[in-house]
């Protein structure tokens, strides 16, 4: 995985980029299906399949069909001519990885029945590959045509009224464990909405959110491991008396 990573950040060859992208997920998708806790594990597992290849083989063949007409490099990207059509497949393949409300229903399932080695690798590093691919595709754009401006204004909503919706979900949750996962849709939507501002300090913003919620979210999911193996519980209605008897762990 390690070497996938690097491959990602380092290359300069949009298909190598694509596939290294591609096979991070996989591997979370056999550790999800090998050390899940219950059989529940299953249904996950096929979630983050079926979103993962109903938005990622059309951008596959659309790479494809670029590579052998053009070139494989970043740079003849403005060179595509399908370049409408291609910018649908390339917002949907990474906001499905963030997630972006409406494309989050495979995250908490995942997380949920994820050990917490698993829980740690999918929040603070594949989460934010996603951000780190829309960054990287997203400088590629000159000019923006009439088509990708709705589609940008049709997410630039759906982040903003979706965070909402889900903030809701958060304050009937029971599982403390489920509440973290759509509480990290919540604030991927900020990063989301930052960048979609078109300005220097959306930029600096977007990327300062996914840095911290890159360090932050895998030591909460820590602690609530830590919590679980001591109460063998992760609802609210059970450990609602924490806060008396350690007050330090409650503020972290």
């Amino acid at each position: 995985m390690f070497f996938l990573l690097c491959f990602r950040f380092l290359t300069s060859n949009y298909l190598v980029f694509y596939l290294s992208f591609e096979l991070v997920f996989v591997l979370i998708f056999c550790f999800l299906l090998g050390w899940g806790k219950t059989a529940e594990r299953l249904q996950a597992s096929f979630y983050m399949f079926f979103y993962t290849i109903v938005f990622s083989l059309p951008l596959l063949v659309l790479l494809v069909d670029c590579y052998l007409n053009f070139s494989g490099l970043f740079y003849f990207f403005r060179t595509f001519s399908y370049l409408d059509f291609f910018w649908v497949f390339i917002f949907f393949v990474f906001v499905v990885k963030l997630p972006l409300f409406g494309f989050h229903l495979w995250l908490p399932k995942a997380h949920v029945e994820a050990p917490v080695a698993g829980s740690i690798i999918l929040a603070g590093v594949l989460l934010k590959l996603g951000g780190y691919g829309i960054f990287r595709f997203f400088s590629l754009v000159d000019e923006l045509s009439y088509s990708n401006s709705l589609i940008i204004n049709f997410l630039f909503y759906l982040g903003l009224y979706g965070g909402v919706f889900v903030s809701l979900i958060c304050v009937r949750q029971i599982d403390l464990k489920m509440m973290i996962a759509y509480s990290s849709v919540v604030h991927i939507r900020v990063m989301v909405l930052g960048l979609l501002r078109f300005s220097s300090w959306g930029v600096y913003g977007s990327v300062l959110i996914m840095v911290a919620h890159g360090f932050i979210s895998p030591i909460i999911f820590y602690l609530i491991t830590y919590l679980y193996e001591f109460k063998h519980s992760r609802r609210i209605m059970v450990l609602k008396g924490v806060l008396l008897v350690n007050p330090l762990f409650c503020l972290l």
